[in-house]
C-alpha cells in the first residue's frame, strides 16, 4: 500500500475500525517519510505485507496494479485498489476471476469529488 499525505487518507484513518499494520512500496526512500508521518512500520516486501494483513488498500501506478493485486489475492488478502483495476480488460477480468475463486473481496475505489454529477 502506498499511503499518501493527503487529507482524505487522514479522514479514512480516523474512521476505520481496524488499524494500519504496515505499508509497502517498491521505492523504500519514498515510502519511509510517509510511514513516519502515519506512525506505521514499513514492510520489507509485498509478501511480508500480505502475511500481516487481512485487507490492503492499493494506491500505486496503474501499470503495477495487476502484479500487486494478484500477489495479494493469491496470498489470501482482501483488496481495495484505486481505479482503474488494470491496464486492460483481460487483466481486469483475470483479477475478478481470481478474487471470486479465492472468495475474497476485490473493490475498486472511485473518488466522486471530481465527477460532474457529484459537484
Amino acid at each position: 500500500m502506498a499511503l499518501r499525505k493527503k487529507r482524505g487518507y487522514r479522514c479514512w484513518r480516523q474512521r476505520l475500525t481496524g488499524r494500519y499494520k504496515e505499508a509497502w512500496s517498491p521505492t523504500r526512500a519514498k515510502a519511509l517519510p510517509i510511514c513516519e508521518s502515519w506512525r506505521i512500520p514499513y514492510a520489507d516486501s509485498l509478501s511480508s505485507l500480505a502475511a500481516s494483513c487481512d485487507a490492503v488498500f492499493v494506491h500505486s501506478s496503474t501499470a503495477s496494479h495487476f502484479d500487486v493485486v494478484s500477489t495479494l489475492l493469491n496470498a489470501g488478502v482482501h483488496v481495495c485498489v484505486d481505479k482503474p483495476l488494470a491496464e486492460n480488460l483481460r487483466d481486469a477480468e483475470r483479477l475478478v476471476e481470481l478474487a471470486a475463486r479465492k472468495k475474497l473481496t476485490l473493490m475498486v475505489g472511485f473518488n466522486r469529488r471530481f465527477a460532474p454529477l457529484y459537484r
